[in-house]
C-alpha cells in the first residue's frame, strides 16, 4: 500500500510538471523584436540640416514717375526711336526701343524735345510717338482765331487757357463734338471744329535761326503769322537768335515751328544752321 501511494504521487507530480507549449508561450512574456517601421519611428533620427539655396533678388523695373499732368508720349516704332542732341537724324545718339515712355517738354509736327526716365533730354521724330493712343496731331486753324481750350467737354466748361492760330497738340481722344489734347503745359478739350486734325507728318524740316537780316548781332524779334502776308493774323514774335525749325517754302515766305507753335515768318528773317 505506501508502495501504491508513492506511485501515485509520482504520477500525479509529472501531470503538473507537463505544461502544454502553448500555455507556455501564452504565458510567459517573449521580447518584443521591434519593427523596422518601429525603429525607425522610435530612434530620432541625426537631424541634417538643409543648405539654405540663396535666391537671387530680382529688382523690379523701375517705373518712371513722372510730374503731375506731364505729357507722356510712348514710342511706337519696332527698330528703335532715334534719340538726337538736335532736330536732325545725324546727331542722334541712342535708339529707344518700342514701349520706351517719353515726358515731352516741347510738341512738334516733326520732333518732340522729351525727357527720358533716366533724365536725358533730347529729340526725337514724332512720327514714332503715341499719345495715349493716337499719333494724331492738331492745329487750331486760321479762321478759327483764337481758342478756348476747356477743361471738360462743354463750353459752359472752365477755361485753361485761349490759344492762337497755329498751336500745336497732340489728340488724346474725342468726346461729343470735343477733343480731347494735350500740350506739355495742360491736357483739355477744344471743340473739334476749330481744328484741323491730322496723323504726325512724315518729314524732316531744316534746323534755322531768326536774325536780323541787316544786322545778324541786333536783338529784336521777327513776327510769326498765321497766314503769309504782311497783315496777315499775328501768332507772337519771336526773338533772335532763337532756333526754328523750317518745314516749307512759300515764296518770300517760310512755315516755321518754335515753342508747340506753328505759322510764317519771312525768308530774310531765316538764316540756315549747318
Amino acid at each position: 500500500m505506501p508502495h501504491l501511494n508513492r506511485r501515485l504521487s509520482a504520477l500525479l507530480l509529472a501531470a503538473l510538471l507537463v505544461v502544454p507549449a502553448a500555455a507556455l508561450a501564452e504565458a510567459t512574456p517573449t521580447e518584443a523584436t521591434p519593427t523596422a517601421a518601429a525603429l525607425a519611428e522610435a530612434t530620432p533620427a541625426e537631424a541634417t540640416p538643409m543648405q539654405a539655396t540663396p535666391v537671387e533678388a530680382t529688382p523690379a523695373e523701375a517705373t518712371p514717375e513722372w510730374p503731375e499732368g506731364a505729357l507722356i508720349a510712348t514710342t511706337m516704332y519696332p527698330l528703335g526711336t532715334e534719340l538726337c542732341t538736335e532736330r536732325t537724324p545725324d546727331t542722334q545718339v541712342d535708339a529707344l526701343p518700342e514701349g520706351t515712355e517719353l515726358n515731352v517738354l516741347e510738341l512738334g509736327s516733326c520732333w518732340c524735345r522729351v525727357r527720358t526716365a533716366d533724365g536725358r533730354e533730347g529729340y526725337v521724330p514724332t512720327i514714332y510717338l503715341l499719345f495715349g493712343t493716337s499719333n494724331q496731331l492738331a492745329f487750331v486753324t486760321v479762321q478759327a482765331g483764337p481758342t478756348a481750350v476747356h477743361r471738360n467737354p462743354f463750353i459752359a466748361s472752365e477755361t485753361l487757357a485761349v490759344c492762337p492760330p497755329g498751336q500745336i497738340f497732340a489728340v488724346l481722344g474725342e468726346e461729343g463734338s470735343f477733343t480731347r489734347v494735350a500740350t506739355p503745359e495742360m491736357t483739355g478739350y477744344v471743340r473739334t471744329e476749330r481744328l484741323d486734325v491730322r496723323l504726325a507728318e512724315d518729314m524732316i524740316g531744316a534746323r534755322a535761326r531768326v536774325v536780323y537780316p541787316d544786322d545778324p548781332a541786333r536783338e529784336t524779334t521777327v513776327n510769326l503769322r498765321a497766314e503769309p502776308d504782311l497783315d496777315g493774323r499775328l501768332i507772337c514774335q519771336v526773338p533772335t537768335g532763337t532756333e526754328v525749325l523750317w518745314l516749307f517754302d512759300r515764296d518770300e515766305w517760310y512755315i516755321v515751328e518754335t515753342d508747340g507753335l506753328r505759322g510764317y515768318m519771312m525768308a530774310q528773317y531765316l538764316e540756315p544752321i549747318e
